[in-house]
């Protein structure tokens, strides 16, 4: 079953990132993910509360993806 997947999704895909580029978030697979227009949306937006919940998720799948994954490592960094 589809993370909370209402049956009017749409299904045109989007990178979503951990850390937005709004917030110094740099442009790296370590970063994002791709997911549903509808699930990125509700991820930026805080959807129905669930940011929290989803970011948590996020989290989890992207240390699956990249055991030594570290979140200060997405900021941008002039030095």
């Amino acid at each position: 079953m589809a993370y909370h997947l209402p049956t009017e999704c749409q299904y045109m895909l989007d990178a979503m990132h951990y850390i937005p580029k709004s917030r110094g978030g740099i442009g790296i697979a370590e970063n994002a993910a791709i997911g549903c227009r509808y699930h990125h949306n509700m991820l930026d937006n805080g959807h129905q509360g669930r940011r929290g919940e989803m970011m948590g998720l996020f989290k989890e799948y992207l240390i699956s993806l990249y055991p030594e994954w570290n979140e200060d490592d997405l900021y941008y960094s002039k030095w």
